[in-house]
């Protein structure tokens, strides 16, 4: 996928920007995994390159209403080669 504006890749255009807070939901009734099982990890990873962690994003079953889940301060620069990993009941 590329920008229509400027024909960056997502990561290109991501590159040098600084997360300065977000809104991590999911829409499915039992959690990230959907199984109902409650233990184990639920949340999305951001990563560096060498998969040093940046930030771990808790997310909430908002269904898209901000009045049910708050925007999370935080902030982390990404770079080009960072991920981002979603892993439910791992």
């Amino acid at each position: 996928m590329t920008s229509v504006i400027s024909g960056a890749t997502i990561g290109e255009a991501l590159a040098d920007q600084t997360v300065v807070c977000y809104y991590a939901t999911y829409s499915s009734s039992n959690g990230l995994a959907d199984t109902g099982v409650t233990d184990g990890i639920n949340a999305f990873f951001c990563e560096d390159a060498q998969g040093q962690l940046k930030a771990m994003m808790y997310p909430g079953q908002g269904l898209g209403n901000p009045d049910q889940i708050p925007w999370v301060e935080d902030s982390f620069k990404i770079m080009q080669n960072d991920t981002l990993t979603v892993r439910a009941n791992v």
